[in-house]
């Protein structure tokens, strides 16, 4: 099953037990929301482990806001677990403790912030945030299946391909199989991908070199080329190999 990640629709949750202040993030999100013209869901939580939790289920979370003075299991090694799960997924820290600001820059925190802070400051913070995202890098859908949840940047999507009844999503860290079809993962992809033959999906960011007959990767495989749909293909590689 897939859940693809669209273009505009974003998630933003934040753990904090200020009330006062999740008003307030609540507020910069929905401003941030009219000034990009995309909807935000906003999503509270309390206590570390729930975000946690909510994350590991789902996956499908873009920005996530943690307090750092959180008691019980702190902020710092729940964000280390989080990042663990999702090299590019947006941490943000909120505390009013400045020694863990050394800490957060070994995860590689998107922004960091010493409460309390002005509303402006937090609005630019969660802007800049949120657009990052709409970049390539940042582009996801959710793959669930019977091994548990994926979340599949199209960046590190190799090709995916048929296997039997099921199709394989061959990424830079692993196979991941899926009970789609070719045809609704390619609805569910950009226009860096490109269906190469009737078996294949092919992501032409990886492209090294080509001939009438074969696709080579640069990560070492070797792709064929559909017969029938030869010169569509490869007018299609060659446009976007020159726009690269």
């Amino acid at each position: 099953m897939i859940s693809e990640r669209k273009d505009v629709m974003m998630k933003v949750a934040n753990c904090d037990k200020d009330i006062e202040f999740q008003m307030l993030l609540k507020k910069i999100v929905q401003k941030v929301a009219l000034a990009l013209n995309i909807p935000i869901i906003y999503l509270e939580f309390t206590e570390i482990s729930e975000i946690f939790d909510y994350y590991t289920q789902l996956r499908d979370i873009d920005i996530i806001f943690i307090d750092m003075n959180l008691k019980k299991e702190n902020g710092y090694l729940i964000a280390k677990k989080l990042r663990n799960l999702d090299s590019k997924i947006k941490i943000i820290f909120l505390t009013t403790l400045k020694n863990y600001k050394v800490k957060a820059y070994d995860i590689y925190s998107t922004e960091y912030w010493i409460k309390p802070m002005e509303e402006e400051m937090l609005y630019k913070s969660v802007l800049s945030a949120t657009k990052m995202l709409k970049d390539y890098e940042n582009r996801y859908y959710i793959e669930k299946n019977k091994n548990g949840i994926y979340k599949i940047y199209f960046s590190d999507i190799k090709y995916i391909e048929t296997s039997e009844r099921h199709t394989v999503i061959h990424t830079l860290y692993g196979d991941i199989y899926s009970n789609r079809t070719l045809a609704s993962h390619i609805n569910n992809l950009d226009s860096n991908f490109v269906r190469c033959h009737n078996a294949i999906i092919l992501n032409m960011q990886y492209i090294k070199s080509y001939s009438h007959d074969e696709i080579e990767l640069k990560t070492g495989e070797t792709l064929p080329v559909s017969k029938n749909k030869k010169k569509k293909i490869l007018a299609i590689i060659e446009f976007y190999l020159k726009g690269d």
